[in-house]
């Protein structure tokens, strides 16, 4: 968030600035525990700004748990009780 807000200052915040004397920092590329620390910092912002404003609770997790449930009672479905994986599977009486 820091390098996001470096540089909406420098290079963005309604400034005209020429862009051969603006100095650019070499460019680093974020690892993908940083992507993910990010993401889960901004989900957790909207989820509070979600609760104040709307006065409603949302967490993203229990709807995965949700869609996961419904997952797999479809895949139980439509495998049937003669296929290896299936909650309810019963081998071949041969």
């Amino acid at each position: 968030m820091g390098k996001l807000k470096h540089l909406r200052h420098k290079r963005l915040a309604h400034r005209d600035i020429d862009p051969q004397s603006a100095v650019l920092p070499r460019r680093k590329i974020a690892t993908n525990q940083q992507v993910e620390s990010f993401y889960q910092d901004v989900a957790k912002l909207i989820r509070l700004l979600k609760d104040t404003v709307e006065r409603t609770s949302y967490d993203p997790d229990e709807t995965a748990e949700i869609h996961a449930k419904n997952a797999a009672l479809f895949w139980a479905a439509v495998k049937g009780e003669r296929t290896a994986g299936h909650p309810n599977y019963q081998k071949s009486p041969t």
